[in-house]
């Protein structure tokens, strides 16, 4: 449930601040501009995890908002960047910041420059807040709020104990650190929730208590650590529930939040920080559904929970989207079908397999389901009654069921998987850890390895990850035991089978997942320094001890005698990736090279791939070099692959940062899917119509018509935008309306979705309508790209017209008009420079008459 601080700027604008519960109004003369004054009540702080929240009573513009129409100051934490969105009323902007705000601080918010849909730009405002001391364990800049249960009942969580956790049983347990993330569901609470880091013993090094309810604490392919937190209305989240993804440093400060966009709340089961920079989550959506249709005796008031995944690219724009209801019939599932509220799959789990293709685990289906990136099709099921993999060497008696309501499915680098078998439909019911191995191409699943607890037994019906160790061992977390049988929270196991330690919470305390992961000094990163270097030389980085997988030759240097060269193999992912390509599968690996008195170099490096088990392709692998550890773009490097010797050999002139990837080449741009409003639906609405799409595999953008001619010889709208859903408004009454969608990829354009219409009843406003005319045109490729001050595009157009050209970004915003002019027949160049542009992804548009023929990409660097 969220709590709000609410403000009435006069009559045309509404604040609100989350977090916390108390109303108050204002005038525009009580908030006299350029200077901080203090909420009143004054008593009445604002959390430092806050969002902003304006409400006009004017329709905004979506397409001329920009993150400058906002600018929120803190008197300690300076500037803040945000996310800044408009909702679907057209009405309401939010501000989510990139950071949160320092405890007892005065932060100042200036509203200016925003314009309504009738053009006029509506008055600018000043305000202020300040924010609550923050308290910790000790001094973070993590996130802390009020936990609503513990304030019904009179308690202030911060008062509350931490859950105190039981070791069991220890026996030599494995190197590593534990990560778990408590939540106390009890009523009211008892304990205090936390995210704690455990030693290999079960005993606690490192925790921050966190107000909200937090999940799935874990590290990330890039060493960074992550876990989701929300505030929940009942002591069991329901799907729907807004949270968002926290991301840490090894300090564990607060470095990161990631939340779902195009309308989807975001929901805590799954969260990845993919190696190329992009991030996957996934969000349950409600919608009601008529299931009279589906079935017989489906209620025709039903709720379906459909499930969502989707991706971001390093700018948090969404660039792929998957909805299970596109791809998995309804009647797919173990539910009772009748019932009021159905959550037919309930996706549980996701990772990314070698080939970039996404593993999902569907509770409901007790199935495992491969889906595409490049198209969202399923590509294979396995289990349950609906899978089409055959078993080998697993339970024949729990058939068709070998696992059943699973959660955690995870590819090693071994080739197989595994995943937790909660066994809802075994019998007697029990759980287990399971590794299978997969032939794909034929359909067969191998049961390799299991576990299950070899003393009475552990049956858990909901939650539970189970993980392979390094050492062949198994790590499991039990999620919520049930009572009746044995009950702990998690168990490592060695790889004879014997347990090596066992943890149990109290009751009532629940931990969604408990990890064991390297982490710190048990991370192997292995380093190798020479001295005094020489030109014409090979030197390897490795010994009997060290092993980098590094050779480098000097083909050329300039340096004094004494010098130092050092290569370092990192196992993770490199931070802040920046590449040319935004659809890369980058390897979980990294390489850093640094020097002592070297001035001028020119190297052949040569990588041993024995020593980069990640590196699955090594044919298709390319070496990325940038010159800054975590920061700046990855130049791909000629790259050569000797099958005999199993190296990957480049050239490099310079130190910096090495990371492997594969371009995904034979991606192509799939039609968008219509859905909201239904084909031929009549829409009663007074004032707007949203329309909602979603794309079929990766993408960069899409380009919307909307027209009430059904051969779209004119529209009434017509734009490029990264988000799936607009609002359009200025429609008539009775009248037929058509419109499709098309996506652009890598300077791709797709075909057109299918045309849907709608009829709008209720709505007597004007429309606007202009001609447009279709002459062939020709856009080149912007040169260079990427570029960091001046590139050239170059376009054709077959006919003497009207030519317009202009850059947007990602958003669908018109950022630069390059030409606006009648132009005659024939090839054209024009210059753009980059220095008034930030750095980032944009797409130039080219229009000639008055229809949009021809957009790509292009990449500014700074």
């Amino acid at each position: 449930m969220l709590m709000t601080i609410t403000r009435l700027l006069q009559p045309r604008i509404l604040i609100i601040f989350l977090c916390m519960h108390v109303t108050f109004y204002l005038s525009a003369e009580e908030n006299p501009l350029y200077q901080f004054i203090s909420p009143k009540p004054s008593s009445e702080l604002v959390s430092i995890e806050t969002n902003i929240i304006l409400r006009y009573e004017e329709k905004i513009d979506r397409t001329k908002l920009t993150k400058s129409h906002i600018v929120v100051t803190g008197n300690k934490s300076g500037e803040h960047t945000g996310e800044i969105t408009l909702a679907q009323d057209n009405h309401t902007i939010l501000f989510t910041p990139t950071q949160a705000f320092m405890g007892d601080e005065k932060v100042l918010v200036s509203i200016k420059g925003v314009v309504s849909q009738a053009g006029s730009e509506l008055p600018n405002y000043q305000f202020c807040f300040s924010t609550m001391p923050h308290y910790s364990d000790k001094p973070k800049s993590t996130l802390a709020r009020y936990n609503m249960k513990s304030l019904k009942e009179g308690i202030v969580s911060s008062l509350l104990p931490a859950p105190p956790i039981q070791i069991d049983h220890v026996n030599s347990p494995s190197p590593g650190y534990i990560f778990l993330a408590t939540w106390d569901r009890n009523v009211p609470a008892i304990y205090g929730n936390f995210i704690f880091v455990l030693d290999k013993n079960g005993v606690i090094v490192d925790s921050v208590r966190v107000n909200g309810a937090p999940y799935d604490f874990q590290i990330q392919p890039n060493g960074l650590l992550s876990y989701a937190l929300g505030d929940f209305s009942s002591n069991v989240p329901l799907p729907g529930e807004e949270l968002q993804h926290i991301v840490l440093n090894e300090n564990l400060d607060v470095v990161d939040t990631f939340k779902m966009k195009n309308g989807y709340t975001t929901d805590f089961h799954e969260f990845k920080m993919l190696p190329n920079g992009h991030v996957m989550m996934m969000s349950y959506h409600n919608v009601p559904f008529d299931m009279s249709k589906i079935i017989e005796g489906g209620r025709t008031d039903a709720t379906l929970v459909i499930n969502i995944i989707q991706e971001q690219d390093l700018q948090k724009n969404v660039v792929f989207e998957w909805r299970n209801i596109d791809y998995i019939p309804i009647t797919d599932s173990d539910l009772d079908l009748t019932e009021k509220r159905l959550n037919y799959s309930t996706l549980n789990a996701f990772d990314v397999d070698s080939d970039g293709n996404i593993l999902a685990s569907f509770r409901n289906h007790s199935e495992i389901m491969k889906i595409s990136r490049k198209t969202g099709e399923i590509l294979w099921r396995m289990g349950g009654p609906r899978g089409e993999f055959t078993f080998v060497g697993d339970h024949e008696d729990n058939a068709p069921y070998y696992f059943a309501r699973q959660h955690n499915i995870r590819k090693k680098q071994n080739g197989n998987i595994t995943l937790f078998d909660n066994g809802q439909f075994h019998q007697p019911p029990y759980s287990r850890a399971v590794e299978y191995h997969l032939d794909e191409v034929n359909k067969v699943a191998t049961l390799v390895s299991e576990w299950r607890y070899p003393e009475g037994n552990i049956f858990c019906v909901t939650a539970g990850n189970a993980d392979l160790l390094q050492n062949g061992g198994w790590f499991i977390g039990y999620g919520v035991p049930n009572r009746q049988f044995v009950q702990r929270n998690a168990v490592e196991v060695h790889p004879d089978g014997s347990i090596a330690l066992e943890l149990t919470l109290p009751e009532g305390v629940l931990a969604y997942r408990v990890t064991k992961q390297p982490w710190k000094e048990t991370v192997d990163k292995p380093s190798f320094t020479h001295y005094e270097v020489r030109e014409d030389n090979s030197y390897s980085f490795n010994n009997e001890s060290i092993k980098t997988g590094v050779d480098l030759t000097y083909q050329s240097l300039t340096s004094p005698d004494y010098n130092e060269a050092t290569i370092t193999r990192m196992p993770y992912a490199p931070l802040k990736p920046v590449f040319i390509e935004n659809n890369l599968t980058v390897y979980p690996v990294s390489v850093i090279y640094e020097v002592f008195a070297i001035n001028a170099q020119q190297i052949e490096i040569s990588f041993n791939l024995h020593e980069f088990p990640e590196i699955l392709d090594p044919a298709s692998t390319i070496v990325y070099y940038r010159p800054y550890q975590n920061q700046g773009l990855f130049i791909p490097l000629s790259t050569f692959f000797d099958d005999a010797t199993n190296r990957l050999t480049s050239n490099i002139s310079g130190v910096g940062e090495m990371a492997f990837g594969i371009p995904n080449i034979d991606l192509i741009a799939n039609a968008p899917i219509l859905y909201e409003p239904q084909n031929r639906q009549v829409v009663a609405q007074t004032d707007s119509v949203t329309i909602r799409w979603t794309g079929k595999g990766m993408y960069d953008a899409f380009h919307v018509q909307l027209s009430s001619d059904s051969t779209f010889s004119s529209t009434l709208y017509e734009f490029t935008t990264s988000l799936s859903d607009y609002s359009a408004s200025s429609l008539s009454e009775n009248t037929p309306y058509f419109w499709r969608v098309n996506a652009i990829l890598d300077g791709q354009i797709s075909p057109w979705s299918e045309t849907w219409s709608f009829n709008l009843n209720g709505t007597t406003s004007s429309k606007l309508a202009y001609d447009q005319s279709t002459p062939g045109i020709s856009l080149k490729q912007n040169f260079p790209n990427p570029f960091n001050s001046t590139t050239i595009i170059t376009y054709t157009i077959s006919t003497a017209d009207f030519v317009l050209l202009k850059i947007v970004d990602r958003s669908g915003r018109e950022v630069q008009t390059v030409v606006r002019k009648f132009q005659n027949a024939g090839t054209h160049s024009v210059s753009i420079q980059g220095d008034k542009l930030l750095p980032g992804s944009y797409f130039y548009e080219l229009q000639v008459g008055s229809q949009h023929k021809a957009v790509r990409k292009m990449l500014l660097t700074k």
